[in-house]
């Protein structure tokens, strides 16, 4: 996760590590925020040096637990490249009021699924770069783009409410 003030420096919890894995091996994602030890454990990485806004998102897999100071920007960038197709399939989290706001709303909208987590995620501290000793807790959404619905439906439902978008024709 790039840095862009202390109170982004924040690790994506174990549960959701471990639900990448059902969709993709390590060495196929990309996570473009990611902190210096990788805690996604993904194959290829960008740290803040790197400036994943600037890099294009070439991967199987993306994953985005991207700094919570410019949401916006990072849910733009995940959008644009899906949209390139760039990747196949991907999960960002997003602060849930960041979806209020409509220039990410109207970013996110041509994503799959949504999980809205039923209470808030607990964060983990990034204790080598970030001084604290406690967890962050924030209500977030994930947002999900690729074909396998029903799978991401499937392994993040006991986590909290499913969205797929409908469209009236």
């Amino acid at each position: 996760m790039a840095k862009l003030k202390d109170s982004d420096y924040w690790l994506t919890p174990d549960w959701v590590i471990e639900k990448l894995g059902l969709f993709a091996e390590p060495e196929c994602i990309l996570d473009p925020c990611a902190d210096t030890s990788n805690n996604v454990g993904a194959g290829c990485y960008y740290t803040e040096k790197d400036d994943g806004l600037t890099q294009d998102w070439v991967a199987p897999f993306v994953f985005v637990n991207p700094p919570f100071s410019r949401t916006g920007r990072w849910v733009n960038k995940f959008m644009v490249e899906a949209g390139k197709q760039n990747f196949y399939e991907g999960i960002m989290l997003t602060l849930s009021g960041a979806v209020n706001n409509i220039k990410v709303y109207d970013a996110i909208s041509g994503a799959d699924a949504f999980l809205f987590p039923t209470g808030r995620i607990s964060f983990k501290p990034c204790l080598e770069e970030h001084n604290t000793d406690h967890g962050f807790d924030r209500d977030v959404v994930l947002t999900y783009v690729g074909e396998r619905v029903e799978m991401f439906s499937e392994a993040f439902k006991k986590h909290g409410r499913i969205l797929v978008p409908y469209t009236l024709e």
